[in-house]
């Protein structure tokens, strides 16, 4: 009965292209000052960390992470989000880098942004391998943005519409001490991309991807396209066994959900 409960809960949850257009807004200076610098392909290491020095000082991300701008979940037109902001309200603060961006139940905000990791990156990217510069060059770019605020807002549609789960289990999580908490998030799960909430967010992210690229590029993609384009936090950075389960799990539910694309199989 609870695997059938948690069959129905997940489901793709449209988002108004509207939402995603506001929440992305603040980003997009942010996204071509670092597009145009990657685009240049820098080779000499001297002259890019001089070149990524001067971008982030023009683009404000040398400095201390700050508050771009304050949405509310008020300020969301979607269907969904109405339904979720009666029941869960909450702040969504862009900013220009963090850490990760989250849905932090917690504090009742949704925190959006570059990622500083990735940043931190660009002074080396030079000396990625060819895939790797390619995933990472996505990594700042608007439809990566765009689908990663999707992501974020299904966590929460997900966990407001349905009983505050994703909420609960933080609250008890927080309270258990040792490693028992962190078995507890994960589900019974070796990593959290494979558990139901995870898989969930991410179909949706992928749904977005989709929207935004058009269904004839979409059904042109492999799988491995499909990872470079989406970032860095996919099966190729996992274990073999688990990279090969985080696969299966996600073509699964890409198709029950027809997103699949006729390359990606």
């Amino acid at each position: 009965m609870t695997k059938f409960k948690n069959w129905l809960n997940e489901k793709l949850l449209e988002v108004d292209k509207k939402d995603i257009d506001m929440l992305c807004e603040p980003l997009i200076p942010y996204s071509d000052v670092i597009t145009e610098l990657i685009n240049k392909g820098i080779k000499d290491g001297d002259i890019l960390k001089t070149e990524v020095s001067k971008t982030l000082e023009k683009a404000n991300l040398s400095s201390i992470p700050f508050i771009l701008e304050i949405f509310g979940s008020g300020d969301l037109v979607s269907e969904n989000a109405k339904s979720a902001h009666i029941i869960n309200p909450i702040e969504i603060q862009v900013w220009n880098y963090v850490e990760h961006n989250a849905y932090i139940p917690t504090l009742n905000k949704i925190q959006l942004g570059l990622v500083k990791p990735h940043v931190n990156v660009l002074f080396n990217f030079h000396n990625l391998a060819s895939n790797d510069y390619i995933r990472f060059r996505n990594e700042f770019s608007i439809k990566r943005i765009r689908s990663t605020i999707r992501h974020e807002l299904t966590h929460w549609i997900d966990d407001s519409l349905n009983n505050l789960h994703i909420s609960k289990l933080v609250d008890r999580v927080s309270n258990m001490k040792g490693s028992e908490g962190a078995k507890m998030f994960l589900q019974g799960k070796d990593i959290v991309n494979l558990t139901d909430r995870e898989i969930n967010a991410i179909v949706n992210q992928l749904d977005q991807l989709k929207k935004d690229l058009g269904r004839g590029i979409w059904n042109q993609l492999t799988w491995d396209d499909l990872e470079t384009l989406i970032g860095s936090a996919y099966s190729k950075h996992f274990s073999p066994e688990i990279g090969k389960e985080f696969r299966k799990k996600l073509k699964k539910r890409m198709a029950r959900e027809k997103i699949l694309g006729k390359n990606m199989r």
